[in-house]
């Protein structure tokens, strides 16, 4: 019998350990390949966030459903380029404020300018 891990889409080994550890722990089938795939395509670090909250929590169904309902649930977020505030260099973040200041204009991103 292969291994179910192997074949499969690669992933950080980061993630991989913890998916693995989880599946362990929970006693869990590892996630198919498009759940595997929706992690690889969020990036090392929101992967590891989904995972490490999914950690904590007991799964009651199947581990790749509740990826997938947390990739859907923190989407929007992401897709979102004015959800967040951004983190500019301070030259930038400057010039910004003086362009927002001067000219009036209602700043971006949740920033704060005074007029």
């Amino acid at each position: 019998m292969s291994d179910p891990w192997s074949a499969q889409v690669a992933l950080p080994d980061a993630v991989e350990q913890l998916l693995q550890n989880i599946c362990t722990t929970q006693k869990q089938a590892p996630p198919g390949a498009d759940v595997r795939q929706k992690l690889a395509s969020l990036g090392e670090e929101a992967a590891l966030g989904i995972l490490r909250e999914i950690s904590g929590t007991v799964i009651r169904k199947s581990l790749g459903g509740f990826i997938l309902c947390m990739i859907d649930k923190a989407s929007p977020q992401r897709l979102d380029p004015w959800s967040a505030q951004v983190a500019l260099p301070d030259a930038v973040e400057q010039l910004l404020q003086n362009i927002c200041t001067t000219q009036k204009q209602a700043p971006m991103c949740g920033r704060s300018y005074p007029r």
